[in-house]
């Protein structure tokens, strides 16, 4: 089903997106072949990943993870997915490996979105220029504390828009004409069996949370993917994030989850 596949397809397509000029080339596990992985060169946990299908040995396959991660010199994170029938791996990756718990896939059939008003306050416009680039990822940086990553998200942020075919679109949320927030709407050219898209990089200020400014950059989002004729889109969150709240509420459902591992 294009359910199944939607969640894991968009985060996979969203890696590779911040694939870096150094990125290496995907090794192929030799316990795991089937796994799906993206490096993206980015020096943190979760942009190195690995989605693991049923493993061949799985006692190798913890060794062969470990020299893996050792060879890229990266953080690389293995995920796990409920859809697959490996509790027994599960509890041995946790044995093995730190996780900051469950993180939930979520998809919205965007025709039946439930949209809804915002408080006029906020105001939700597109990256189109190098200032509001920088602005992105200023907030980024500093909600998510990738300082080390300023730079390339400036890059990814112009190439979203200066591209023809861009991964994604960008925006900015803006209360009275400040920046506080941002997020992006990323688009999935690898599932081929419908138009799909993704909620990602969705943050706001601290100072400025609880005022509806998560909800209606989400909504934002949603109405640009009604617009641009999506069927589809996923976001993946956190078991505790607040945001899964407003997901509901736009009609999002729980589709899968999904546990990662860092490999260390």
């Amino acid at each position: 089903m294009i359910a199944e596949k939607a969640v894991l397809s968009m985060w996979l397509t969203y890696l590779k997106s911040l694939k870096t000029q150094h990125a290496l080339k995907e090794p192929i596990l030799s316990c795991a072949p089937n796994a799906a992985m993206v490096i993206t060169g980015v020096n943190q946990n979760l942009f190195n990943s690995i989605i693991l299908q049923t493993p061949i040995d799985k006692f190798r396959l913890i060794d062969e993870l470990r020299t893996t991660q050792k060879n890229l010199d990266l953080p690389l994170t293995a995920w796990l997915s409920s859809d697959t029938d490996l509790a027994d791996f599960s509890d041995m990756l946790e044995r093995n490996f730190d996780s900051p718990g469950p993180f939930y896939g979520m998809l919205l059939e965007v025709e039946q979105a439930i949209p809804f008003t915002h408080s006029a306050k906020i105001t939700i416009e597109q990256v189109k220029g190098l200032e509001q680039a920088e602005e992105y990822a200023q907030i980024f940086c500093k909600v998510f504390h990738f300082p080390s990553l300023f730079h390339p998200t400036i890059s990814w942020a112009v190439a979203q828009y200066e591209n023809s075919k861009p991964s994604g679109l960008s925006y900015i949320a803006r209360v009275d004409g400040v920046a506080v927030g941002v997020c992006s709407l990323m688009f999935d050219d690898d599932l081929k069996e419908c138009q799909a898209g993704g909620l990602y990089n969705a943050c706001v200020l601290p100072e400025f949370r609880k005022m509806g400014i998560g909800t209606a950059m989400a909504n934002h989002r949603v109405l640009v993917a009604k617009e641009m004729g999506l069927d589809y889109i996923s976001i993946l969150l956190m078991s505790d994030a607040m945001a899964r709240g407003y997901c509901e509420r736009l009609g999002f459902v729980h589709q899968n989850t999904l546990t990662p591992f860092y490999v260390a």
